[in-house]
């Protein structure tokens, strides 16, 4: 019997969509709706936070670590080391909480799941409808695009629309190495002003990641730091109104380097000092043959 394949997404001539979600194809969706600019790339994964199947991958083009390889019997021809591409920093990492709940779609009740990634524009989004435990209905819209400009700025947003009710959210925003701990130390950490910035190295071949943010928000309040090991991010608040939606922005920039070095990774923090989310977006020419 030949086979059949499922038709799972909706495919157009310039987009991927994936009309609902359904767990058991969670881990091709997250391959499926990666973004990429040549320099890094993540996979389609929830940043809010999923405890079903997933995998948060975060990676740097040329970046390897090394493992050793033990046999226990040694022959011409072994090899002693192997080298595999590294997964690095979670800049996405993101926490949505109201009245003390965590969004988390494996655990918490939700509806219009939708997730469309745009050739044209290389934006990836997503959005759903989530139901509190109280009833409390609050539309989210998640997109992020890798710069093909700075190859090294990563741009997430995040949009609230509360239907039934006015009230607050918290949320905590933050570069994450902990998922990733077996493979790194932290060596720095610092919080400057607007400024969230981290570096770790790799365990065994010592080469390090720099990565930092920035929040661009007007309506975030009661701000926070946040530090744990392989971590740092900060907590705030946003006030939502019934019907009327309210986002926030965030600029993340990325440099792996192959040597003991962080002053390249602050050169690029002041060459995108001003860098907005727009910035990531410019329009694509399509050409057609006549």
């Amino acid at each position: 019997m030949g086979k059949i394949a499922d038709k799972y997404f909706i495919v157009d001539p310039w987009s991927v969509i994936e009309d609902g979600f359904d767990p058991n194809y969670g881990l091709v969706s997250e391959s499926v709706f990666s973004s990429a600019n040549e320099y890094m790339g993540v996979r389609g994964y929830f940043e809010e936070g999923y405890s079903g199947e997933g995998h948060v991958g975060s990676y740097f083009n040329g970046f390897f670590e090394e493992t050793p390889i033990f046999h226990p019997a040694r022959y011409k021809g072994f090899v002693d080391v192997s080298r595999d591409m590294v997964n690095s920093v979670d800049w996405l990492y993101t926490r949505i909480e109201i009245d003390g709940e965590q969004l988390d779609l494996a655990k918490c009740q939700f509806e219009e799941f939708k997730r469309t990634l745009n050739f044209k524009s290389g934006i990836m989004n997503r959005s759903y409808i989530w139901t509190t435990q109280s009833g409390k209905k609050l539309k989210i819209k998640f997109e992020r695009i890798l710069s093909m400009e700075i190859n090294h700025v990563g741009c997430q947003r995040i949009e609230f629309e509360p239907l039934n009710f006015s009230g607050e959210i918290s949320v905590i925003s933050g570069l994450d190495f902990t998922p990733r701990g077996q493979c790194w130390d932290e060596v720095t950490s610092e919080n400057n002003g607007q400024l969230y910035s981290i570096m770790a190295q790799t365990k065994v071949s010592k080469l390090r990641a720099y990565s930092s943010f920035r929040i661009d928000c007007p309506y975030k309040y009661n701000e926070e730091v946040i530090r744990k090991d392989r971590f740092i991010g900060v907590k705030f608040f946003i006030k939502l109104e019934e019907g009327i939606k309210a986002s926030y922005d965030k600029i993340a920039v990325n440099y792996a380097a192959k040597k003991k070095e962080a002053s390249k990774g602050m050169m690029k923090i002041n060459r995108v000092s001003d860098f907005a989310y727009s910035s990531c977006i410019r329009p694509i020419v399509v050409r057609t043959p006549h």
